[in-house]
């Protein structure tokens, strides 16, 4: 699926703002936190709020739809969306390095909005944000042919590194023969799982290793985290 028509729905947004608007920011709601600190990168006068009381709402449009015109879906223009539990869509889209430098300039282009005397400086953060993320992603590259791992949240930053994710669930265990891979092995996974299915696992030579979102601010160190630990890990087993 591809997201590319959004980005004309944005450039109408801009285009069409009303030029009675106020061209101030207050504060702002991210429905991802990790986001947030983007926000104020860009707009270091903005201040993140909860979401009845923002003036600035972000939101990810794989997971739901904003009528107020105070709301933005930062996931507009970018590209393929992977497929997800039960035939949905995987909304972790803005979890690798390339989509968040979209993401990043979906905002920027809000910001200009409501402060157009200050686009081009929103640009040029915008710019020099992408340019940090490259080079991180340049220096997470995984030089590993498949991952071991759990749920939906690393696939793609696995597709943008080129690695295959071998899926884990209950019924792994049944088939990880033909997955090719030999343990001990551990599995990568945001949370560990439930204690029968851990146990399960373990038994079978698998070890679940959580990298924890909510232990990062920002998308960017939790992509590295990830990296490193996948790097440094035995997720494609012995």
């Amino acid at each position: 699926m591809k997201r590319g028509i959004g980005m004309f729905l944005l450039v109408f947004l801009i285009i069409g703002f009303s030029a009675g608007e106020e061209a101030r920011i207050l504060s702002f709601f991210a429905d991802d936190p990790l986001l947030a600190p983007y926000v104020t990168e860009l707009e270091p006068e903005s201040t993140l709020s909860g979401r009845d009381e923002a003036d600035i709402i972000f939101y990810n449009g794989l997971l739901q739809k904003e009528a107020e015109k105070r709301a933005f879906d930062y996931t507009l223009g970018m590209g393929e969306v992977l497929a997800g539990a039960d035939r949905e869509m995987n909304p972790y889209i803005i979890y690798n390095f390339d989509n968040l430098g979209r993401a990043v300039d979906n905002m920027a282009q809000v910001l200009a909005l409501y402060h157009p005397e200050r686009a081009e400086d929103y640009t040029e953060r915008a710019r020099l944000i992408r340019k940090r993320l490259q080079e991180e992603k340049k220096d997470s590259k995984i030089d590993k042919s498949l991952v071991l791992a759990m749920g939906e949240l690393f696939d793609y930053l696995l597709k943008e590194m080129g690695v295959k994710k071998v899926s884990v669930d209950r019924f792994f265990i049944y088939r990880e023969k033909a997955a090719g891979v030999i343990p001990p092995a551990q599995v990568l996974c945001e949370s560990l799982p439930e204690s029968d299915l851990e146990l399960q696992l373990k038994y079978h030579r698998y070890f679940p290793s959580a990298v924890k979102r909510e232990e990062f601010t920002r998308v960017e160190d939790f992509l590295k985290a990830v990296a490193e630990e996948v790097k440094h890990g035995k997720y494609s087993g012995s």
